[in-house]
């Protein structure tokens, strides 16, 4: 089965042709979406994204982040109830195209620990050891 990725939010003021290289483009949630009808159209956008996502494969789809940061959330927390990890594709404006990035959500079987990565290089007073305080 060929590669598809899947765009979080399209309002058709934005073109995806550069993704296409990627795969077959999925809309997920094509509607405008205004603040007076959160209420009513988050719960149709998270089982929409439940139903398309169900076969979503991490080894050959990608997730397209685009409009709505709140689209783009939930689509990403139902990602993270079946999937361990994801590929998103991340637009950079110099090079007028997209990027795969893979974003690791858990790990299956570790414990992980509270400590981001580069936290280490932080002191428990939160200073980075670089810089002198202001004396």
């Amino acid at each position: 089965m060929a590669s598809r990725v899947f765009v979080t939010h399209t309002t058709g003021r934005v073109s995806f042709d550069e993704a296409t290289r990627y795969g077959t483009i999925i809309h997920m949630f094509p509607l405008q979406l205004y603040p007076d009808q959160f209420e009513a159209r988050i719960p149709m956008a998270v089982d929409r994204f439940t139903r398309l996502l169900a076969n979503f494969d991490p080894e050959r789809d990608f997730l397209l982040p685009s409009g709505d940061p709140v689209l783009t959330l939930l689509s990403g927390l139902v990602l993270g109830e079946r999937c361990s990890r994801v590929t998103a594709l991340h637009w950079d404006r110099q090079a007028c195209r997209y990027f795969p990035v893979e974003l690791i959500l858990k790990e299956i079987g570790n414990e992980r620990s509270d400590q981001g990565p580069g936290d280490e290089a932080l002191d428990p007073a939160g200073h980075d050891g670089e810089h002198e305080s202001g004396r």
